[in-house]
């Protein structure tokens, strides 16, 4: 009888599970996470993107140097280098400057010569050649 008793004067029994302030909580830093996460995937979408224009444009500046050193080591030296030796790889442009930096459309009779390499979506590549 005491037993119901205590019923009576106490309530009925608290049952067990979580209370509306913790539930908020939760959702709360549910809410933060999920905030965090969104702005992290946008940042790594827009840097995506520039990684795909340096995966494309990457070969063209390859190939240009690969046709520039392959001419040089054919030929034994880069006096036969021209402007035109990268006109074949689609977007790329080569620009030659002598040793007194001016702007020659070949390296013939100069101590050295400079290339630069320029693609579409990457910033330039300079190479320079001497003669040895």
């Amino acid at each position: 009888m005491s037993q119901s008793c205590s019923h009576a004067r106490g309530g009925a029994r608290r049952q067990g599970g979580f209370t509306l302030l913790e539930l908020l909580s939760v959702m709360v830093l549910l809410g933060i996470a999920a905030a965090i996460v969104v702005t992290l995937d946008a940042q790594l979408l827009a840097h995506r993107d520039d990684r795909r224009g340096l995966l494309l444009a990457a070969p063209c500046i390859q190939s240009c140097a690969e046709r520039l050193l392959a001419q040089r080591h054919a030929t034994g030296g880069y006096a036969t280098l021209a402007v035109t030796a990268c006109s074949v790889v689609a977007d790329a442009s080569l620009n030659l400057r002598n040793a007194n930096g001016a702007s020659v459309s070949s390296c013939a009779g100069s101590t050295y010569c400079t290339a630069t390499i320029t693609c579409a979506g990457l910033r330039p590549v300079t190479l320079q050649f001497y003669d040895y």
